[in-house]
């Protein structure tokens, strides 16, 4: 299907992802814990209290990845598995990552976390992140919108929306910070001047956000106006992020069922790059996902 993928043996992170001669991928797809903090974080010392997981994906690197072929059982190969798996502090602390690779183009990526015995902190977020070749700079997502929505910010209506990358940074907040973040996102394409798009596909949704800022521009800006863009996008593609909050903005926390508690979680999503002059993602999402359980 014209796409060539590269799996580090020594993180387990993949790191290109090229179809039809483009490279899709700035940053490998890594696992992220983190959000750059509100007003409200800062108001209620999130920075501090849950500090732990800033680095955490960052710093993440498998201990073993493994790779076998997938097959159903009749024999016939179904797809090329590749697995990455790893301690995050050091300890008991488990993250792993498993990629499915299917001729026909497909890829599903598989994110899990198993805390161990250990009492951590709440999680910002839990996702992946990784850095999208900058040409790709307009957003199509079938989800909640056009707004900003999160889990506690959710007047929003599920339907279809588009637009530029850098339309979605909220220049209206005074300090730079997490924004422009959408939730309950069964599909999201970016696409740009080339043919080449790239399509991610919830199973069954996503929370999603694309910047022309790194998270680490975002926390370090007092101003909206001392940010430069990136010459890549940063695309999140969470499980789910910790709610914003609000009741104030000195102390109070997101609601309890607005947070995410550390404990095991894990969650899929499937990943296609498409030629947007022969393909439409809506196409795409309707045929159905290759089968591998």
């Amino acid at each position: 299907a014209g796409g060539t993928w590269v799996v580090n043996e020594h993180t387990g992170l993949l790191e290109s992802w090229r179809h039809d001669g483009v490279e899709l991928l700035a940053h490998p797809i890594r696992p992220d814990f983190w959000r750059a903090p509100i007003d409200n974080d800062r108001g209620n010392g999130m920075p501090d209290r849950l500090g732990i997981w800033r680095d955490a994906g960052i710093n993440w690197r498998a201990e073993k990845v493994t790779l076998e072929p997938h097959r159903d059982e009749s024999g016939h190969q179904r797809c090329v598995l590749v697995r990455a798996e790893g301690p995050l502090f050091g300890d008991d602390t488990q993250y792993a990552v498993t990629y499915r690779f299917f001729g026909s183009g497909d890829v599903i990526v598989e994110g899990a976390m198993d805390p161990g015995k250990r009492e951590w902190p709440d999680l910002p977020r839990f996702g992946m992140q990784m850095g999208v070749n900058g040409a790709l700079d307009y957003i199509t997502w079938f989800g909640k919108g056009p707004q900003e929505t999160y889990s506690d910010r959710q007047d929003a209506r599920v339907a279809q929306y588009d637009g530029s990358i850098e339309s979605q940074f909220c220049v209206d907040y005074a300090e730079p910070g997490e924004c422009g973040n959408k939730v309950d996102v069964r599909w999201v394409a970016l696409t740009g001047a080339c043919n080449v798009g790239l399509l991610a596909i919830g199973m069954p949704h996503l929370s999603v956000n694309t910047l022309p800022y790194t998270t680490a521009d975002l926390e370090q800006a007092k101003h909206p106006y001392e940010l430069t863009p990136s010459d890549f996008t940063t695309l999140n593609l969470d499980m789910r992020q910790m709610g914003v909050g609000g009741d104030d903005s000195w102390g109070a926390w997101p609601h309890s069922e607005y947070r995410i508690p550390a404990m095991a979680y894990s969650y899929r999503y499937r990943l296609r790059a498409f030629d947007r002059s022969k393909e439409s993602p809506a196409t795409l999402v309707a045929r159905r996902p290759p089968a591998f359980d």
